[in-house]
């Protein structure tokens, strides 16, 4: 197995992973993307794709797994005419007060920002795939040519499995740093942490970075997202959820590969956090990551925005993580 000089920053949301990243991005050996690539852990991304394959298999699960993440990986690649009219129309639905995002991934062109990315991803597609026959199924439409062509992806040879993903990340960002003159990757995808156990393994070399916010300011952030429940105690429950997956997760990771980051302490204690991680990363410990503003973590953000009975809520059905990690 190649290693793989990477970064993941993730969180449960809300949590300072894109302050942290752009601090990071500071330094003279680090490239990053101002925005989260989404072909990871997104649905049909390559780490779902790769678990079921993996764990869920079927000859039909892998055909319909196989499809979907070659969707994705195209309509992620490049933008068509249909996005930029999407574009347009959003923007003109958004001034109005409407949801201004009615094509998905309209925005993305990781051709542009990932060197050879459709070169990797059909390297990638043609690898996983065990076999291809011509003849159908239930649940697949037929064409009127004749059968449609099934693509059964890999079932009981997992280490097989492993290299092959393992080689699509180990070579997609060696393309990407060689083409940057730079040494680390640093890649926030805020639910990266729900995926630990399986980064662990497919990329040997790299590190977890978990940022932690005190719980109660989470949901006070979240309720202000789109992506995001608005009531208060679905909020508390999202993040639960969260959460505890995330703790299970942990279990089942080497303390090697993964620190958790406190957002309030790295604002706080700026120079030490940076220091403790850059010396992890064995990356020096530059000044430039030192000079940003870190003044607006909005820290006790919750205490001003919610009254007296959602305060109660919230330290009572949070009391365990705010306990956990030390927010009391």
């Amino acid at each position: 197995m190649k290693h793989i000089p990477i970064l993941l920053i993730g969180g449960v949301g809300r949590s300072g992973t894109n302050l942290l990243r752009s601090i990071l991005n500071n330094h003279s050996e680090v490239y990053s993307h101002s925005f989260e690539t989404r072909f990871t852990i997104d649905p049909d991304g390559v780490i779902p794709t790769y678990v079921l394959l993996k764990e869920g298999w079927s000859p039909f699960v892998s055909e319909r797994a196989i499809e979907r993440l070659d969707v994705l990986l195209n309509k992620l690649s490049h933008q068509s005419i249909l996005d930029i009219l999407a574009i347009a129309f959003g923007n003109l639905f958004s001034k109005f007060g409407l949801n201004g995002n009615i094509k998905a991934y309209k925005e993305w062109q990781l051709e542009k920002m990932l060197p050879n990315f459709r070169y990797h991803n059909t390297k990638l597609i043609k690898n996983i795939k065990l076999l291809e026959y011509k003849g159908t199924w239930a649940g697949r439409t037929g064409s009127m040519s004749g059968k449609a062509i099934n693509k059964v992806g890999f079932s009981n040879n997992k280490n097989k499995l492993n290299i092959i993903f393992n080689e699509y990340f180990h070579n997609l960002y060696k393309d990407l740093l060689s083409s940057k003159k730079k040494s680390l990757y640093v890649e926030d995808n805020t639910f990266n942490i729900l995926y630990a156990n399986y980064y662990e393994k497919l990329l040997p070399g790299s590190l977890m970075v978990h940022m932690i916010r005190d719980p109660r300011d989470v949901i006070a952030s979240y309720i202000n997202q789109r992506w995001c429940p608005k009531n208060l105690k679905v909020a508390i429950k999202y993040y639960i959820e969260l959460m505890e997956r995330w703790l299970e997760v942990k279990k089942e990771l080497n303390t090697d590969f993964y620190i958790e980051i406190k957002l309030e302490n790295l604002c706080e204690n700026t120079s030490e956090v940076l220091h403790n991680l850059t010396d992890k990363l064995d990356i020096e410990l530059e000044k430039d990551l030192l000079n940003n503003d870190l003044s607006k973590s909005n820290t006790g953000r919750w205490i001003k925005e919610f009254d007296e009975s959602e305060q109660k809520i919230l330290n009572d059905r949070l009391f365990k993580y705010i306990e956990y990690f030390d927010y009391i």
